[in-house]
């Protein structure tokens, strides 16, 4: 199973400015993904936040389409695999960067019992 297969296409069709996805599969199959993107909400945009800081990480957008598709699946068989891009020069080509998921995805995922974890490191071809 190539997961950075599946997922560098969904990373390079972002719009937003970070390159990185993050997929949930069961088994061999990818049932679920996400990317970073920016999101606003009037509750952080009151705390003093401004719009462009305001993000929505892939490993929690993966998880939130995840549970709104009433997948037949649980979470807890599940594994997630994040993926983040970045270019080996400005105009270079695409290489793989670390994508270890921060702590509040971390907390994110180990409360909805996904037990796997795989992500990118950095400067691998893919």
């Amino acid at each position: 199973m190539n997961t950075n297969q599946d997922l560098k296409p969904i990373a390079l069709n972002n719009p937003h400015r970070f390159k990185v996805a993050a997929g949930i599969y069961y088994k061999n199959s990818l049932i679920s993904w996400g990317v970073n993107q920016y999101k606003t909400h009037p509750i952080m945009l009151n705390k003093g936040y401004k719009e462009h800081q305001v993000f929505l990480h892939a490993e929690a957008d993966a998880i939130r389409k995840f549970l709104q598709s009433k997948s037949k699946y649980s979470l807890e068989d599940c594994s997630i695999h994040v993926l983040r891009l970045k270019r080996e020069t400005p105009k270079g080509k695409y290489v793989t960067a670390m994508a270890k998921p921060c702590k509040g995805c971390m907390n994110l995922i180990t409360t909805f019992g996904i037990k796997e974890v795989y992500y990118t490191e950095d400067d691998h071809a893919c």
